[in-house]
């Protein structure tokens, strides 16, 4: 009996310590099944690979999920572009938080905007995550005064708030989230896309599609229309390298840090190939003319 204890006992304590080691070293298992996968995509070339732009939530910084500090750091870990919550005061101040009840201490949108007029902010992109709306005058006032045309959009707005905003509201641009049915993927492949009914209707500059709804033909459909697209829900190695080949622009992480050393990466081997094969070529002409 007290043979059959012990050895309870030391199977609880293996299946322990077993668990204690898959916790520990899941990171770098993780890490390497990533590196597995990118360096299998990484063998293909990307077109409009100078264009891509990695998009993430703002950094949390000493607890704050969203500051002016926070997108300084996104920006610092990689990210081109930045998606900041937007809620507004009782007196119309645009602040960037994500809930309403903290607006009266949260930071000001105009705080923010300084910085993006700052040296080595000038070309960083600005999401505003809509989480409470209230008039937009303000926020067309200093959209307009610090500059950001062609650097901030409007987000948040789904199905079931298309109409919150339309082009007339705003001289912000706004995307609308927006899920590509199978009659718009059939019409993309077969060349006859059009502009989704919504965004006509709103005036949105245009949508938000989840990574696993559309596809390399729908984006250079949309693309082609002048609609700008932003590429969400990508967690993985695997689903920002399909993005990627798929030709998307505007892609939305989980992990810009990790996205932007995976582009670095693809590009330096894009060079490399191309050195290479250039250096093949001169070296086959040099061998043909002797």
């Amino acid at each position: 009996m007290a043979n059959k204890k012990k050895g309870i006992v030391i199977a609880a304590v293996v299946i322990v310590a077993a668990a204690v080691a898959l916790t520990v070293l899941m990171p770098y298992i993780r890490s390497g099944l990533d590196g597995f996968a990118a360096a299998r995509f990484e063998r293909q070339d990307l077109s409009g690979v100078d264009s891509v732009r990695i998009i993430a939530d703002c950094a949390k910084v000493d607890g704050i999920a969203d500051s002016p500090a926070g997108v300084k750091e996104s920006a610092r870990l990689g990210a081109d572009g930045v998606i900041v919550d937007l809620c507004f005061r009782e007196d119309g101040t645009p602040v960037i938080c994500d809930d309403y009840s903290l607006v009266k201490e949260a930071p000001v949108l105009e705080a923010l905007f300084k910085q993006m007029n700052t040296e080595g902010f000038s070309e960083l992109r600005i999401y505003l995550r809509i989480v409470q709306l209230s008039g937009l005058d303000e926020l067309n006032r200093l959209a307009s005064e610090y500059n950001m045309s062609g650097r901030l959009y409007l987000t948040g707005i789904d199905a079931d708030r298309y109409g919150m905003i339309t082009a007339d509201d705003t001289s912000v641009p706004f995307l609308l989230d927006y899920t590509p049915t199978k009659q718009d993927l059939e019409d993309a492949e077969n060349g006859t896309a059009a502009v989704p009914g919504c965004v006509k209707e709103y005036g949105a500059a245009g949508v938000v599609v989840p990574y696993d709804a559309a596809g390399e033909a729908l984006i250079s459909a949309y693309n082609d229309l002048g609609l700008t697209v932003v590429y969400s829900g990508l967690s993985g190695t695997t689903e920002v390298c399909e993005a990627l080949l798929d030709g998307a622009q505007n892609i939305y992480v989980d992990d810009a840090r990790s996205v932007r050393r995976l582009l670095d990466r693809w590009i330096e081997k894009m060079r490399e190939r191309n050195s290479s094969s250039v250096e093949e070529s001169i070296n086959n002409l040099s061998t043909t003319v002797e």
